[in-house]
């Protein structure tokens, strides 16, 4: 599967984890194993192109080594169409609703997190922001300043919001729920989610989200023009969910 790698875009990920060996001896080869793949690209039709390789060299495994295979297809989501009419229309309440307001409890807290990333973390805190942005930030270890112009870059993840998003126009809330920099996936994201930042942050984007969509019940035209900008974005593709006919989600 590796050499794989180099024959893919540079932005697709393959992951995977050897979860079953089919069993504990080593000088005995083992009658079956497990292994799962996590196929990721910008594009899904960049994974779908992907997964058929994946799929393929499992297939060729299986006859170099006359063995059979087993697929067990768990899901799948779509890359997000995004939508800048209505990221502008959200902005506008984010900055007419402001900051939560944070006690010196919170900002101890987030700085004790904060001591514990290493200093390559610490210093990527601020990247993808705009200059002026960035300067407000330094130095902080929650983000207490509003952007004033939407960060151009792309936020790797994987999310069912980005099928909703070919489907209808959609935009997403991002709060301030942990401390600056914050890397995912770790225990310190876990460990701040039951502090008062995070509540703050959930509650923050309960707003955010319900004033937005007041607004553009109030303004029909801007309901429009985001759906203007949809079409364009999607340029006559139309809706194929990556999940193949018939699957059904894997009970766990």
């Amino acid at each position: 599967m590796n050499y794989l790698r180099e024959h893919i875009i540079p932005e697709a990920r393959v992951h995977y984890a050897v979860t079953n060996t089919g069993g504990s001896s080593p000088n005995v080869v083992q009658p079956y194993a497990e292994v799962t793949y996590l196929i990721r690209a910008p594009k899904k039709h960049q994974v779908q192109e992907i997964y058929q390789r994946v799929e393929n060299i499992a297939k060729g495994a299986t006859l170099m080594t006359e063995t059979s295979l087993e697929i067990a297809f768990e899901g799948a989501a779509s890359n997000l169409i995004p939508n800048k009419t209505l990221y502008g229309a959200m902005q506008k309440q984010i900055i007419d609703l402001g900051m939560p307001t944070y006690t010196g409890e919170d900002e101890q807290h987030a700085q004790a997190i904060f001591n514990t990333f290493t200093p390559e973390i610490q210093a990527s805190a601020l990247v993808g922001l705009k200059k002026d942005d960035a300067m407000q930030l330094q130095g902080k270890v929650i983000a207490d300043h509003i952007p004033s112009v939407l960060p151009e870059f792309i936020l790797g993840g994987s999310t069912d919001v980005g099928d909703v998003s070919w489907n209808v126009p959609t935009v997403q809330c991002t709060t301030v729920c942990m401390a600056l920099g914050t890397p995912l996936h770790t225990w310190q994201v876990v460990s701040q989610g039951v502090m008062p930042i995070a509540h703050k942050g959930m509650l923050q984007a309960a707003k955010i989200m319900a004033c937005t969509a007041v607004d553009l019940i109030d303004n029909p035209a801007l309901i429009e023009e985001a759906k203007k900008e949809w079409k364009e974005r999607l340029d006559g593709e139309t809706y194929v969910s990556l999940i193949p006919e018939g699957k059904m989600p894997p009970k766990f």
